[in-house]
């Protein structure tokens, strides 16, 4: 050690109060003095270069003493904070457990309170983002400005737009661009990153302030990782480099770094001695290697499953690891994202809220180390329930794995370029298979009914308020309460109810929301459900000045149940609500017009408790659903699973919510309480459900007819037909959930490899198995001497594969104009055998017949009632 350094490190010991430090402390220290050195340079680099070694030294010394304070003192802080909500923990989930303490020794009764309170986090997480979402509104809809319909329609990047906004918030928005609308969403852009930078730190997190504006960046890990050699590493770093902002690299002196040394913090070690060294030591004494920030972002670095005990890295020192990377420029930026980024700037906006909003929402819930809080109530609940530890951890719906869904591990990808070969696949069948969705998504109606009622809001307002949003001239009614948190589904960019997500390549995540759009699924579906949780906020509204003894026990319930207490009630009856028209609306808006300190905390409360209603109205994935129907990311078995369970997402949802929610009834007793609806009774949600679903299946299944050119079918008739009818109308309206899936496949078909592959391998080994079941089919019909259509069967097959040509309101008519010809041209007599097999599984007659190129008639909607 430098005999002035050794000094400085002397009097840095001395200042803190000290005894003789350890060698380990002490190079510690002269690290500290060193980067001390290499801030002082960065912030003054000219008055730097006046300085004498001696007084360059002793700078980085008080730099280091002042950082150590500071940093004795968050941890300091953070040790309390980790105290204080392991604490907060322990007993919400104690109040939760014997809230009814005869069940509390129940079987896993621990267990279900711990995942159930993960769940609230997961939900609160997301009203978090929503929260924040809302404050961007004004610049991603920046994003789109100027665009004509078409480009809006398709969704189409507007390149030019987003230039100007990168520009701005790397000039901290001075207007140097020109372009008054880019100034105003970087302003709003950087105001809300800087928001949650503070509200993350205020719980323990430590992100710095990077000095200028900041704009975050979506770096492909699959395009950086390469193949993951020491050659990818340097040819991404001999890029990254010239892209740089140097005066942001200093080394340990405080001089600028070399081009060298900016490369080795870049790259890391190499990879390739580091293991031919390991491999020789057997084992034995072996070497960790350094890595650098290329480990980071392509996910090489040594990457721990948080239930494995001892890997407990402090969720607080998230959201920093990305900021190392310092461009000169926006136009640095851009090159770099053309080449090693995915996305446009909303994309990457997007995914740094929902990132930000996460962290924010597992420290403030369990600590700056969510981690070892719940690694604690592990260890309680394994204590309670007499359940193992190891089960605890590991099961496939265990606490572990539910942790690490929300935590991020389960879809981090370990090997990003299988993950999206997966995903693309996936995201393409899905397209193709979904090009009728919204004829099945008629069933929302009927769980929409139930959910109203069980929330008091009124059914049918909602259908107007549901209406009116997708009438034409609803923006401004659109875009007001999107300003309040009800953000739609399109925009928030997460897994979807039909199981998409961001991983595939882009041309097919584009044909996957065209699909939806031009489908109609995303307009019916964003409707219907803001509609549902606007009417809730009206009702919110109605009751938000009444105080929370002269709330009915059922209100209270409700609250607490979204964790919503006295003294969270007691601020909102301080609120104004919103106004919009001649509305009134309990908003996030009105929370924070209070001013109270706690704002900040009670208007996510109330938003997630709105939004997860929703969700129960226009059905959607569960935490619990998505961990059933999730798999570790980027691995064989974990892409397998994922690929099988795609669709299954929906029926299962029914059964962990709406069903689930008829069995927490029973348990409860809710429904005993003053002010319980009338759908608060276990028998008349359970009813009102299979009646309401099923009524609208039954219609659903009719609707198909019609749009296929057929006559409705009868509803009654004789046994086996009516059995057959009703049994689909149940499982269309989604009544049954999975268990209906199964339960119709055997009424309606006998082949049971068709049934095989769609219910256990999924829409992609069902599509897989459709020329396959062609030509067996064929086949076996040869054996027996009867006519065979191969050809047709192919073309069928085709057909039904081809992307945004059986959209349900032309499908009809492109088989009679096209594909009904080239089927018989290929195979004369399909035609009719494709009519008599209708007629005789469904009993009904064509009004727009195969082979026809216009209807001979109208519908008879008399044979619904079983008339000829």
């Amino acid at each position: 050690m430098h005999d002035k350094c050794a000094n400085a490190v002397q009097a840095v010991r001395e200042s803190a109060g000290r005894k003789p430090l350890t060698k380990a402390e002490l190079d510690h220290i002269e690290d500290r003095v060193r980067a001390g050195m290499r801030s002082v340079a960065n912030k003054d680099i000219d008055a730097w270069r006046g300085m004498s070694t001696g007084e360059r030294i002793t700078a980085g010394a008080e730099w280091a003493s002042k950082q150590l304070t500071q940093e004795a003192e968050l941890a300091k802080q953070r040790k309390l904070l980790q105290v204080s909500k392991q604490l907060e923990t322990q007993n919400r989930i104690e109040d939760a457990l014997y809230a009814d303490p005869e069940r509390a020794h129940d079987k896993n009764a621990r267990q279900k309170v711990v995942k159930a309170d993960i769940e609230q986090t997961y939900v609160l997480s997301g009203a978090i983002k929503a929260d924040y979402m809302r404050q961007t509104m004004a610049s991603i809809d920046a994003m789109k400005h100027g665009q004509n319909f078409v480009a809006r329609a398709f969704d189409v990047d507007n390149p030019a737009m987003e230039r100007d906004i990168v520009r701005e918030i790397y000039k901290k928005a001075d207007g140097s661009t020109g372009n008054d609308v880019a100034k105003a969403a970087a302003e709003q852009i950087s105001k809300t990153n800087e928001a949650m930078r503070k509200r993350f730190n205020a719980s323990g997190g430590n992100v710095g302030d990077v000095g200028y504006g900041y704009v975050p960046i979506r770096h492909s890990q699959a395009k950086v990782l390469g193949n993951g050699s020491d050659v990818q590493r340097r040819a991404w770093a001999d890029f990254v480099l010239p892209l740089l902002d140097r005066s942001k690299y200093l080394n340990d002196n405080g001089d600028l770094m070399s081009d060298a040394e900016v490369r080795q913090m870049l790259t890391g070690e190499a990879r390739g001695p580091w293991q031919e060294a390991n491999i020789k030591a057997k084992g034995k004494d072996m070497q960790r290697r350094k890595p650098g920030i290329w480990d980071e972002i392509a996910g090489t670095s040594p990457r721990e499953i948080t239930t494995i005990r001892g890997a407990v890295g402090a969720r607080a020192n998230a959201n920093s690891e990305h900021r190392f990377i310092h461009f000169v420029d926006a136009d640095a930026h851009f090159e770099y994202n053309r080449a090693y980024g995915e996305g446009s700037l909303l994309n990457a906006t997007l995914d740094h809220v929902n990132g930000m909003a996460k962290n924010i929402a597992l420290v403030e819930r369990y600590g700056p180390n969510p981690t070892r809080n719940i690694m604690a109530q592990i260890d309680r609940t394994a204590e309670h329930d007499g359940t193992p530890v190891r089960i605890l951890e590991k099961g496939p719906t265990s606490i572990g794995a539910y942790w690490d869904y929300v935590n991020g591990n389960t879809n981090t990808p370990i090997d990003p370029t299988l993950a999206r070969n997966f995903q693309t696949v996936r995201t393409t069948v899905g397209a193709i298979k979904l090009q009728g969705t919204l004829l099945a998504a008629l069933g929302d109606v009927g769980t929409t009914f139930v959910t109203a009622n069980y929330n008091k809001v009124p059914f049918f307002r909602t259908l107007g308020t549901a209406a009116r949003l997708m009438a034409p001239g609803s923006k401004d009614l659109r875009d007001w309460l999107s300003s309040q948190g009800l953000i739609a589904e399109n925009l928030e960019h997460g897994l979807t109810r039909w199981g998409q997500d961001n991983l595939a390549t882009d041309w097919a995540k584009n044909l996957s929301a065209a699909t939806m759009k031009f489908g109609g699924v995303t307009g019916w579906t964003d409707a219907l459900r803001t509609g549902f949780q606007a009417n809730m906020m009206r009702g919110l509204a109605e009751i938000s000045k009444t105080p929370w003894a002269e709330l009915t026990e059922w209100d209270r319930r409700a609250m607490s149940r979204a964790g919503i207490a006295e003294h969270d009630w007691s601020v909102v009856n301080q609120a104004e609500p919103s106004t919009y028209g001649s509305n009134k609306y309990l908003t996030p808006d009105s929370i924070y017009e209070t001013g109270h300190p706690d704002a900040s905390n009670i208007a996510p409360k109330l938003l997630g408790m709105i939004r997860e209603e929703g969700e129960f109205a226009v059905l959607n994935p569960d935490l619990t659903t998505k961990v059933i129907a999730s798999g570790n990311s980027g691995t064989w078995k974990g892409e397998l699973q994922k690929t099988f369970m795609q669709f299954k997402s929906f029926p299962i949802a029914m059964i962990t919510r709406h069903w689930g929610r008829l069995a927490e009834m029973r348990r409860s007793g809710d429904y005993k309480v003053d002010g319980a609806p009338a759908l608060a009774n276990p028998l008349a949600y359970g009813a009102a459900l299979i009646v309401s679903t099923t009524l609208i299946g039954a219609i659903t299944t009719e609707i198909k007819n019609i749009l296929a050119g057929k006559d409705p079918e009868s509803v009654g008739g004789d046994l086996k037909h009516a059995a057959s009818f009703w049994t689909r109308a149940f499982t269309t309206g989604g009544g049954a959930g999975f268990a209906g899936d199964m339960l119709n496949a055997a009424f309606t078909s006998s082949d049971y490899g068709s049934l095989l592959s769609s219910l256990v391998g999924g829409p992609v080994l069902s599509t897989i198995f459709q020329p396959v079941h062609a030509l067996a089919e064929n086949a076996a019909d040869a054996a027996e001497g009867k006519d065979t259509h191969v050809a047709a069967d192919l073309v069928k097959v085709a057909k039904s594969n081809l992307p945004l040509l059986n959209l349900w309101y032309w499908k009809t008519v492109m088989n009679r104009l096209i594909w009904d010809n080239v089927a018989e041209s290929v195979s004369p007599g399909v035609t009719q055998r494709n009519i008599n097999k209708s007629n005789k599984e469904y009993g009904n007659d064509y009004w727009w017949s195969p082979g026809q190129t216009s209807p001979e008639r109208a519908p008879n909607l008399a044979t619904i009632a079983g008339a000829p």
